[in-house]
């Protein structure tokens, strides 16, 4: 799917406005954040990139602290971020 700069707009409204409620609205207010909903149009677009790790894994001895997303592995991340008070909290 193409996405032109009004169907980007689009978006951007539709989530920023829904991001900017969830932190003026969390118990405390958020008043800054690093984390935003905007989204350009090259961040909307499909990439494609591949690179292989197993030399750098080969020669730094590096090891993935999480090799694949999970569910649980995203609400750690979350649960930090409301810990720093980057991440709205509704509880």
């Amino acid at each position: 799917m193409l996405l032109t700069g009004d169907r980007v707009e689009d978006i951007n409204e539709h989530h920023v406005g829904g991001w900017t409620e969830m932190i003026t609205t969390s118990k405390p207010p958020i008043p800054n954040t690093p984390l935003t909903a905007y989204m350009d149009s090259f961040a909307l677009s499909k990439h494609v990139v591949a690179f292989n790790n197993k030399k750098i894994k080969e020669i730094m001895g590096y090891k993935l602290k999480h090799p694949f997303f999970t569910p649980e592995i995203i609400k750690e991340i979350v649960h930090k971020w409301k810990e720093e008070g980057s991440w709205p909290v509704f509880d």
